[in-house]
């Protein structure tokens, strides 16, 4: 008869592991798998894409994710990625849209107050006086440079 044996595991302490400082924030957006992190000269973050390599300075991830889906505009294109994360990053950055303007619709809801006539029939007559104390200026053009 066989007697089974079952040992507990035990916790060792790898001392090649790097644990980060708990001030560091934990990069868990999925685009990170496309990008490594690093820090130029003067010790600002700087992204590179892992498919076309290209380094870019300033912005953030969603930045990158812009990149990633191809949107125009804020970015270059990355023309080496595959249509399945292209898909990816342009999921993400429509779903970070939507939550932004969500949030501001949200703030504007919640901080907004409303107006009455009387108040806007005091700014009108405020605005009026302010319009006739002002002297009027003459519109300027461009100038143009001598030779």
């Amino acid at each position: 008869m066989e007697t089974e044996t079952r040992s507990t595991p035990s916790l060792e302490i790898d001392s090649n592991v790097v644990y980060s400082s708990s001030r560091e924030r934990e990069k868990v957006d999925p685009a990170w798998k496309h990008f490594s992190l690093g820090k130029d000269e003067k010790g600002r973050n700087t992204f590179t894409c892992v498919y076309c390599r290209q380094t870019y300075k300033g912005g953030g991830i969603n930045r990158m994710k812009r990149h990633l889906a191809r949107i125009k505009g804020d970015i270059g294109s990355c023309k080496k990625i595959s249509h399945y994360v292209r898909y990816q990053m342009l999921e993400y950055v429509k779903e970070f849209e939507l939550k932004k303007k969500a949030k501001k619709q949200h703030q504007e809801e919640t901080f907004s107050v409303p107006s009455t006539n009387s108040d806007v029939q005091e700014d009108e007559d405020v605005q009026e006086v302010f319009s006739n104390e002002l002297p009027k200026r003459p519109i300027l053009g461009k100038r143009k440079g001598t030779n």
